[in-house]
């Protein structure tokens, strides 16, 4: 009887293990309350990886007066920083891609950012550089 009652339990943990697992979890780090468009989201870090030349690799971060980023409800961006862009740079978005539109020196350019907000931290991808084979991710907190 000892024997059964400690398979028994054993077996009850083993399904606890597999049913606690699961992809469902993943979807409990995005934060609703912390959506894309109206939150302000302050620079933390970047990254930038796997560039041609590995002397181009590097990752910085910004603790005070850090740079932010507004997507503003009518489709616009309001930047604030060193770094911020001269002209309106408008924007769409899907679940997983915002498309950002600007001018770079007389020419309309448009990126496409893959981006993930978990918890309070929006998470920027930015493409691999033709020229130099750069990926660039940027982390920002949300207030």
């Amino acid at each position: 009887m000892k024997k059964l009652t400690q398979n028994l339990i054993g077996l009850l943990l083993i399904t606890l293990v597999f049913n606690g697992c699961t992809t469902d979890d993943i979807a409990d780090l995005i934060d609703v309350n912390s959506p894309l468009v109206g939150t302000t989201w302050t620079f933390t870090s970047k990254t930038v990886s796997s560039c041609t030349d590995p002397a181009n690799d590097e990752t910085s971060s910004c603790s005070t007066s850090c740079d932010t980023i507004l997507f503003n409800s009518d489709g616009t961006i309001t930047f604030t920083g060193s770094n911020s862009p001269t002209g309106t740079v408008t924007y769409t978005y899907t679940d997983t891609v915002i498309s950002a539109s600007f001018d770079d020196n007389g020419t309309q350019v448009t990126e496409n950012i893959n981006y993930t907000i978990l918890l309070n931290e929006l998470i920027l991808t930015f493409a691999a550089d033709d020229s130099n084979g750069c990926v660039s991710v940027e982390t920002y907190t949300g207030s």
